[in-house]
């Protein structure tokens, strides 16, 4: 009975030492995340460049996660080269020190001040408008 008492002990102290090891390095991927915008300039001419490719590269090299793919947010490939990341404070630092990163700055979220706009800029019915531009649902999608 004694053994069984010693070998439980003994479970119990690894799981516990197991636990505390691991948790200082879950703690680094708990600290707290924002949205930045990283710009890379004008995309290569290179027809084999991958941008996606690339963004999660630089990711990799900077983020104390497992996993950068899951960190990006957007990779913007069409008239800039650049991406949007969840990057805690630490990793933005790290990436706007790197040669191929022209700037990196945290992302705003801007709140919506009207849905009528020729209204809020104070013109009034009397100036000439045109229809065909205008929407009035601002969700619509152009085809």
């Amino acid at each position: 009975m004694a053994k069984h008492g010693a070998l439980l002990f003994s479970y119990a102290f690894s799981i516990i030492l197991l636990l505390t090891v691991s948790l200082p390095s879950e703690a680094a991927d708990q600290e707290e995340r924002k949205t930045y915008i990283i710009y890379l300039g004008s995309l290569p001419k290179d027809e084999l460049f991958s941008p996606l490719s690339h963004h999660i590269g630089i990711l990799e090299r900077v983020t104390e996660s497992s996993s950068a793919s899951n960190l990006l947010v957007r990779s913007y490939k069409k008239s800039f080269n650049g991406f949007a990341a969840k990057l805690t404070d630490r990793e933005g630092e790290t990436l706007a020190k790197m040669k191929e990163v022209v700037s990196v700055f945290p992302s705003k979220t801007y709140k919506l001040q009207t849905t009528r706009s020729w209204e809020f800029l104070g013109f009034n019915d009397k100036h000439k408008r045109n229809p065909t531009v205008e929407s009035n649902d601002i969700n619509a999608k152009k085809t």
